[in-house]
């Protein structure tokens, strides 16, 4: 046989055969109704399959439709995203903190939420935001046509005006009370018995610079003295039950901060203040390199009013309001003793304010106005003084202390003393980046 007739070899390979078979998937313990697991095909069906009945909405998820009703209502638009996750988490009964960046809905969500519960308390830091909410609250109540007692406090109210509402506040004739930082210094004791159903915190930074406010806040959600004292103070609350707030509390703020005044919800309310966070915004930072008043005014004139100035003290806001007015600008100064020009301007009545631009000033935290403020200019780098030559007074202060220790001592807890005889040794000018010491600031 010739080699091109040899015989073609075939290999046999046998496969083994599986058999495909369908798994099953059930959900563990999320049928509504019989509360076994919940299977594809009870779920196409939208019937439970062991009592065939249809499934029903959880009860949080009607009382988000019902919350959503009731915001479009009063405030004429749908909530965002973001204030819906809020809504549900504020339904199914957690008291948190809103970290977040101005002009996402914060405040909004607030009094609106406060109007819904009723028994409400929104604490402002400045006079200005309560003027600002009032317009808002004023708004809703209108479009619900509703009857809801609201009072306001602040310190731009005549005598006779803070007289009457002190009296409907010791007398408890309000629903939904709406007051600054200051009222739980000088009238908390009217108060002081009441515990609210919902507490709304705008700017916790500016309460936490004090324990006693938070105390007060505490208090008034139904924690006794003793209950906040362990919170604070022991090192191990295990084998302590604290008790169930009586009512929930929001606090909301761009920059939460953390600190030893902030901890204490942790242990009362379970949760976590967390940090500030940075975010992208659609902003334009130009810089004009120099402080010359001719490129401030030029300026001005290619953008347009709606502007806010910031300056680095308050003698330069002074004299820079002088100036302005005189080159034909309609612009006016803000401190914390003078607020009344922010209302013209959201008139447009002026072309701008001046402010210091400092971490707390009335028109760094005190103004809401995404659609009259155009665009901010900064008439030099902004700064924050520390009086070295009066250290007493930051001694409550935890952050500022931690700072200057680390700064002057390599210590985050220094002693008060110790502090002050290292900043005297040390000598003027610049200590480190971006920090200068000058005793003639």
């Amino acid at each position: 046989m010739s080699t091109s007739e040899a015989p073609s070899i075939t290999h046999a390979i046998s496969y083994p055969v599986f058999k495909v078979r369908e798994v099953e998937v059930a959900y563990d313990r999320l049928c509504t109704i019989c509360g076994n697991g919940l299977t594809l095909e009870e779920l196409h069906r939208g019937r439970c399959k062991k009592y065939d009945l249809p499934f029903i909405e959880p009860k949080w998820l009607v009382e988000l439709e019902k919350f959503q009703k009731f915001f479009r209502r009063a405030f004429g638009s749908e909530m965002r995203t973001v204030q819906r996750s809020w809504a549900k988490k504020l339904i199914l009964g957690f008291s948190f903190g809103i970290t977040a960046p101005t002009g996402t809905g914060k405040t909004v969500f607030g009094l609106m939420t406060a109007l819904r519960y009723a028994n409400s308390l929104v604490i402002f830091p400045t006079k200005a935001l309560v003027t600002q909410a009032k317009k808002i609250i004023d708004k809703a109540l209108d479009n619900l046509k509703s009857n809801l007692r609201v009072l306001y406090y602040h310190g731009d109210l005549k005598k006779s005006e803070k007289q009457e509402t002190l009296k409907a506040i010791e007398e408890d004739k309000y629903d939904v009370l709406v007051i600054t930082n200051q009222f739980l210094v000088s009238h908390f004791q009217l108060i002081a018995n009441r515990r609210f159903s919902f507490i709304f915190i705008d700017d916790l930074d500016s309460i936490a610079k004090s324990s006693r406010n938070i105390d007060k806040v505490l208090r008034l959600l139904g924690f006794s003295n003793s209950d906040i004292w362990r919170a604070k103070n022991l090192y191990n609350v295990n084998n302590y039950e604290f008790p169930k707030p009586q009512g929930q509390l929001i606090i909301s703020s761009a920059t939460l901060k953390k600190g030893e005044n902030t901890r204490v919800f942790t242990r009362l309310l379970g949760f976590d203040v967390g940090t500030s966070q940075n975010y992208l915004r659609k902003v334009y930072d130009v810089s004009v390199g120099e402080k010359n008043l001719d490129k401030l005014v030029e300026l001005i004139h290619r953008l347009g009013s709606g502007w806010l100035l910031y300056t680095e003290s308050l003698e330069d806001a002074l004299q820079l309001e002088k100036e302005l007015t005189e080159r034909g600008f309609k612009v006016k100064s803000v401190t914390s003793k003078s607020s009344k020009a922010i209302p013209e301007f959201e008139r447009g009545e002026l072309d701008g304010l001046i402010g210091v631009a400092t971490s707390y000033g009335i028109l760094v935290r005190g103004i809401d106005m995404p659609l009259r403020i155009r665009y901010v200019i900064f008439w030099g780098l902004p700064k924050r003084a520390i009086d070295l030559e009066d250290l007493d007074k930051y001694a409550g202060s935890y952050p500022i202390m931690r700072w200057l220790g680390r700064l002057f001592l390599g210590k985050l807890k220094p002693d008060l003393e110790d502090l002050k005889k290292a900043i005297n040794e040390h000598p003027e000018g610049v200590i480190s980046t971006f920090i200068y010491k000058d005793k003639n600031r």
